[in-house]
């Protein structure tokens, strides 16, 4: 949540960036009891669900929350960028609510809900009636000349408090959100394990790695902490503590309910949550980790994960720091240069061990292996969920651009990495995680537009899309889909879709039809991938509450096999054209790391 930028502002701001979304659209205005919904006429079927929730949304926050705004709420729905998200702002007078309504894939940390228009609002509303709270007997005539006014919680509140409460809020009330997802759990097993967890003073930190994520995560895990230590409703005492005519800010108000200070008491929180990831660390050694090598260890993200067709490359997208992203493609094999720095290395550490007075370093393996090839960004835009094209010479991959009224939509590219030439595939598509299939003639992707979402053929020599009509297995008014995947011979889609409120494993036929699903032990969690023969599917499942890959049979998907057992996370599988090896991405505290698993480990027993 953003708490500075009223909606007439934003509205001005993001004119220029967004579909159907100019001050000179056909705007829509929808009147509850207590909003007022405002909406561009192609947003009309999400907003008008919106519209038709938000009171029952509103009711059950207000309980939760133990408070009541006295005003009605502007409820904008709009799609900015092209994204996820959501903004409030508080104001005592006029509260600001901008619902963004592309929905979340399942690799993202919003990923775990179900109705992502409920989530969001729910999310949303929750800072408006946490923070919009007035000080007790305050002057209404002082409030009203204010010309930012917001109340003492809106202006106390820290990062990690105001974000990990909404955060709290969605997951206590829609049953899904970031608290009740294995993203969350999987981010702090393994911040917890490797000693990261950040310190206090770090919680409300926007940079770094998985760093603006802290408040939400840690946030909201501390807050249900507190909580269960204390006994229920003591989070509301601290909000009318907060708020009271006494003053005294978040600090004394924090020590009024629970006794001690925030920071203290979350040393406490950090040190059981740090016991409790050693001791599920302990257990999965015993029961035996499958996680073969580390290839590549790196800092920042990592996602879309692929082995070009020859096995040769590897490719995927990077992130290593804020504001960088790019798409890097490097060599499987160790190249001569690689092979000459590791004998110099070898001969070095031969020398320092025959001197008794030496002592050779420890070696932080593997050793940095840098891209061969890489795509850095283009006027500002990133390239996202590349794929390689069948002749291993290209590379399909999707990107952010504006039309000619510099409205943003997503289009599909290929990009010649050997020659570093980019030609443009689509205009206007709004098409995103394409895959192309066999022949390179044509790709599925997705297509996110005005809340909705479907599948799309793609014709890569004209750049003409059309959605491929579904039947699915039950009616479903909002369905997601994520990750579609050729099979190997063409004929097939695999694909992840989010319907029933849940994200579900499916297959369909290339041309359209019918909807399988695939049923796993638990949900997936990143992008399937064929094997070579197409028989079976390598995705992510969190069936044991960890992200391991596991293969299922891609006929009926009754026959499942666990591959992986890490202590973080593991998905991204990318198998080898071979089938020798899969290598596939870890999260760890610094970063997204590359691993690659040997065929012959690829079965393990349940722990």
């Amino acid at each position: 949540m953003r708490r500075v930028c009223p909606v007439a502002l934003l509205l001005l701001l993001a004119s220029s960036r967004a579909a159907a979304q100019e001050p000179w659209a056909d705007w829509q205005t929808a009147e509850t009891p207590h909003f007022r919904v405002h909406y561009p006429r192609p947003f009309g079927a999400w907003a008008l669900h919106a519209a038709e929730e938000l009171e029952a949304i509103h009711g059950r926050v207000t309980a939760f929350v133990e408070y009541v705004p006295a005003r009605p709420i502007e409820v904008v729905v709009a799609d900015p960028v092209a994204d996820w998200n959501g903004m409030a702002v508080p104001f005592l007078d006029r509260p600001e609510i901008v619902l963004w309504a592309s929905p979340p894939d399942t690799e993202s940390g919003g990923g775990d809900y179900g109705d992502w228009m409920e989530l969001l609002a729910t999310h949303e509303l929750a800072h408006i009636v946490h923070l919009s709270r007035p000080r007790n007997h305050a002057s209404k005539i002082l409030t009203l000349l204010s010309p930012a006014p917001f109340g003492p919680l809106a202006l106390d509140s820290p990062r990690w408090l105001a974000e990990g409460y909404a955060t709290l809020v969605e997951g206590a009330l829609t049953g899904s959100g970031r608290p009740n997802s294995s993203f969350r759990a999987m981010v702090l097993r393994q911040f917890a394990i490797e000693g990261k967890l950040p310190a206090y003073g770090a919680l409300d930190a926007t940079g770094g790695w998985l760093g603006g994520s802290m408040a939400y995560l840690v946030g909201s895990a501390y807050l249900e902490w507190l909580e269960a230590r204390e006994g229920g409703h003591s989070l509301p005492k601290l909000w009318k503590r907060m708020a009271s005519s006494r003053g005294g800010g978040f600090d004394a108000s924090f020590r009024g309910i629970f006794g001690e200070s925030a920071r203290d008491l979350y040393d406490r929180f950090r040190a059981e949550l740090t016991a409790r990831a050693l001791s599920e660390e302990k257990r999965l050694k015993e029961a035996g980790l499958v996680e073969g090598e580390l290839w590549q260890r790196l800092s920042g993200g990592t996602s879309a994960l692929e082995v070009s067709p020859d096995g040769t490359k590897l490719l995927a997208r990077r992130d290593p720091e804020r504001g960088m992203s790019l798409l890097a493609i490097w060599e499987v094999a160790e190249t001569p240069e690689q092979r000459e720095a590791e004998e110099r290395r070898r001969a070095s550490d031969a020398a320092l061990a025959r001197d008794p007075n030496e002592v050779p370093d420890r070696v932080e393996g593997p050793r940095s292996r840098p891209a061969r090839w890489t795509l850095p960004r283009t006027d500002g835009f990133a390239a996202a969920d590349p794929r390689w094209m069948p002749d291993g010479r290209r590379v399909l991959f999707a990107r952010r651009s504006p039309d000619a009224e510099g409205v943003l939509h997503w289009d599909l590219y290929r990009w010649a990495f050997e020659s570093s030439a980019v030609s443009r595939v689509t205009r206007g598509a709004d098409a995103l995680d394409a895959d192309p299939a066999p022949d390179g003639s044509w790709a599925v992707a997705v297509r996110k537009r005005f809340g909705t979402s479907a599948l799309l053929r793609v014709d890569l020599a004209t750049g003409e899309a059309a959605e491929i009509p579904v039947k699915l297995p039950a009616e479903e008014a909002w369905p997601v889909w994520s990750r579609p995947r050729v099979s190997p011979d063409g004929t097939r889609i695999a694909a992840l879709l989010h319907a029933g409120r849940r994200w579900r494993l499916v297959t369909l036929p290339a041309e359209g039809g019918d909807v399988r699903e695939l049923p796993l032990s638990g949900s997936p969690a990143s992008a399937p991938a064929w094997s070579a023969d197409g028989q079976r599917l390598f995705v992510t499942s969190d069936a044991s509450g960890i992200w391991d890959v596991v293969s299922a049979d891609a006929r009926d998907g009754g026959e499942q096999h666990p591959v992986t057992r890490v202590r973080g996370g593991a998905f991204g599988p990318a198998p080898t054209p071979d089938g020798s090896a899969l290598f596939f991405l870890e999260l760890t505290a610094r970063g997204v790391n590359v691993r690659r698993l040997p065929a012959g480990s690829v079965c393990v027993s349940p722990p």
